[in-house]
Order: structure tokens, then sequence, then C-alpha cells
């Protein structure tokens, strides 16, 4: 179980996780690597505002997944 840190609301945890989201569709990290991390703040935000992409739609520059 995570646990948030003093002075963190659960907004920055947020706007890091779509930052990492952002690594993650420019392919600086693998989606496997998001998923796992987004998996690690399931209780802290709300995972439906988050989207995966395929390591085949990276390479083709196409295609969201839903977790």
């Amino acid at each position: 179980m995570l646990t948030m840190k003093q002075g963190y609301t659960p907004a920055h945890y947020f706007a890091a996780l779509k930052l990492l989201e952002q690594l993650c569709w420019d392919g600086k990290i693998s989606p496997q690597m998001f998923r796992d991390i987004l998996n690690d703040y399931a209780e802290v935000v709300d995972l439906s505002k988050f989207s995966i992409p395929e390591d085949k739609a990276i390479r083709e520059g196409e295609g969201k997944h839903e977790l």
C-alpha cells in the first residue's frame, strides 16, 4: 500500500502521472513501466483518466488503449 506524503494532494500525484503518461506516449518509458507506476497510485488517483499505448502503436504513431 502506498502512503501519500504530507503536503501532497491527489492533484499533485495526478499531474506527475500525466507527465509520465506523456513520456510513455513519446516512447521515453515503456508502456509496462507506466502501467506498473499507475497501479501503484490506483488508490490516490482515478486511473480511467489515463491511457497507455501499445508498443506497436507507439512505433506506428496510432492507437490509444484505456486501462
